[in-house]
């Protein structure tokens, strides 16, 4: 294995030479780009990037499928609070809002926030979790589309649509 730190190497490591069969770095925080390699006689084989992220600015919403086909129908749609560069942001925790207008309901949001103390899984607000929520959506309605908005004070507010047909 080989972890790069903004594109200079920090040194190889062999999982075979760690006692705790765990590899680690030690090495001063620098913004930027940390990229780890693994290797297979002397052949990369894998390759993960991780970026440094800016603070919370929007959100990157992404439903599981393409459009609703019926009543009793239901979508997850992804929320992910990202930066300025659209970089998720693991490390937010806004509360977010999820309206739902149109040819659909909102049939509840969830993140996995345990501290969140909203019980009400139907409630159109949660706290996030890693910068995460889904919410569950139905259409109500046999053609149409389903609006959402997502919103957080501070955050550039997101519309998405999904058709309901």
């Amino acid at each position: 294995m080989e972890l790069f730190l903004n594109g200079k190497s920090l040194g190889k490591q062999r999982l075979s030479a760690a006692p705790t069969k765990v590899i680690n770095w030690i090495f001063p925080y620098e913004a930027g780009t940390i990229v780890a390699k693994a290797y297979t006689k002397g052949a990369e084989i894998c390759k993960y990037q991780l970026q440094t992220t800016g603070e919370p600015s929007t959100f990157r919403a992404t439903f599981d499928k393409s459009s609703l086909k019926k009543e009793g129908d239901l979508t997850h749609l992804k929320i992910e609070i990202v930066d300025k560069a659209g970089n998720p942001v693991p490390t937010a925790s806004n509360i977010i809002t999820v309206k739902v207008t149109g040819a659909g309901s909102l049939r509840g949001v969830e993140s996995g926030e345990i501290i969140d103390g909203n019980v009400n899984l139907q409630s159109d607000t949660r706290l996030s979790y890693l910068g995460k929520l889904v919410a569950f959506i139905q259409p109500i309605q046999k053609k149409g589309d389903v609006i959402v908005s997502i919103s957080s004070p501070g955050l550039e507010s997101k519309t998405v649509t999904i058709a309901a047909k």
